[in-house]
């Protein structure tokens, strides 16, 4: 639609009126002869539309002969602009090239934002864009997103999932890591289970091997639970991979330090703002108000400019410059009771992850310039690892 509508505007167009109660045959005439009108609206006996101008001078016969009149309205376009500023031809041009250089930029990435990525670094993500024509300076007709999709997922192996999003001038690339497994050895390796936790054992399910331990013993971390050697009657050793699933009542205990006194920041109110327009990652300065000789906390707002409906390679930025002050404030016993508790629970999600919390006993002492907060937490969990055994340790 926006292709057609530059083609008018460049070869010019009028709206105008017919005047008659024949429009109806009109319009069947003018559709015989081939000529394109648009915008067409009718009130009464009074109707209007458009057309090429070129194209108006056509229309007197189908006019005349279904009795109605016409009366040209307005006239638009590059040619009545061009006519009406002939004695700017320089200017026009001006305008002209700098459009088309601005329409010609918009065909190429001048942007490029990797979102999702936490354990794979930004720059691996990027070198592997680039292999594939994503980068700074790539011609956007020349990317096949699909095909580009499953070699970055083939060259990335941490990432299970990604999409590409060509905006404008700008592509995003959202990702998505791979969860990784816990370490298991091959079935065909031999193997012990062994205790990865000292704790009581509460439950056991041995899937394959001998079992060395039993409900209600207490082992430390590193005992063999499940043995993978078994021996026959005949005194015969069988070395086996050994599978179980071992339930057991383990003690944590977590020691913190948390400060006395802690400084906050808060908004005074005075900013001060910060225009400029990016092309080509660079920043050029277009209006900047009052200096920052102050503590202050910077917040971006970044808008790309369009033109006739197109995304330029030109990006508004916003940047506020948010005065702070910043206080010491004593910490109360609850707030580092509070949180150590958050740091708990990030221990409890990593470390004891589908564990059962039984109990869990923060105990907070004031020392001379901090807390000292002792953790003691008690969980059900699976201590079961599996251990390779080597078979030169059996020689």
């Amino acid at each position: 639609m926006f292709i057609v509508k530059l083609v008018r505007w460049l070869k010019g167009y009028v709206s105008f009126t017919v005047i008659g109660a024949f429009a109806e045959r009109f319009l069947n005439l003018v559709t015989r002869a081939g000529i394109s009108i648009w915008n067409i609206s009718r009130k009464d006996e009074v109707l209007t539309a458009c057309t090429v101008a070129k194209d108006y001078k056509r229309l007197r016969t189908p006019a005349k002969k279904s009795g109605v009149r016409l009366r040209l309205n307005n006239r638009f376009g590059l040619p009545f602009r061009a006519r009406k500023y002939r004695k700017r031809a320089g200017l026009l041009l001006g305008v002209a090239i700098f459009i088309g250089f601005i329409m010609l930029m918009s065909q190429f990435i001048w942007s490029v934002e990797v979102v999702g990525n936490v354990e794979v670094s930004r720059f691996e993500i990027l070198k592997a864009l680039e292999v594939e024509g994503i980068k700074v300076g790539g011609y956007k007709n020349n990317i096949d997103i699909p095909a580009a999709k499953q070699r970055l997922l083939l060259a990335l192996d941490d990432l299970s999932w990604l999409t590409i999003n060509l905006s404008g001038t700008t592509a995003v690339v959202e990702v998505k890591e791979r969860t990784k497994e816990p370490k298991m050895e091959p079935v065909d390796i031999p193997c012990n289970i062994v205790a990865a936790r000292s704790g009581q054992i509460l439950k056991m399910e041995v899937y394959d091997g001998e079992s060395m331990v039993k409900k209600g013993d207490v082992v430390k971390a590193g005992d063999i639970l499940v043995s993978g050697i078994i021996e026959d009657k005949s005194g015969n050793n069988t070395i086996k991979h050994a599978g179980a699933k071992v339930i057991a009542q383990v003690q944590e205990h977590r020691e913190y330090d948390v400060p006395l006194v802690t400084e906050v920041t808060r908004y005074t109110g005075k900013e001060r703002t910060k225009r400029l327009l990016s092309f080509l990652n660079t920043d050029i300065p277009i209006w900047f108000c009052g200096s920052t000789e102050f503590d202050y906390r910077l917040e971006t707002a970044k808008d790309t400019l369009s033109l006739f409906g197109i995304e330029l390679p030109v990006i508004y930025k916003e940047e506020r410059y948010r005065e702070v002050i910043s206080k010491k404030v004593p910490v109360t016993e609850e707030k580092a009771k509070g949180a150590v508790l958050l740091l708990v629970k990030k221990f409890e999600k990593d470390e004891l992850k589908d564990a059962e919390i039984i109990s869990r006993i923060i105990d907070v002492k004031k020392m001379n310039n901090r807390y000292l907060v002792k953790v003691d937490m008690v969980a059900n969990v699976d201590i079961a690892k599996e251990q390779e055994i080597l078979v030169q340790n059996l020689e």
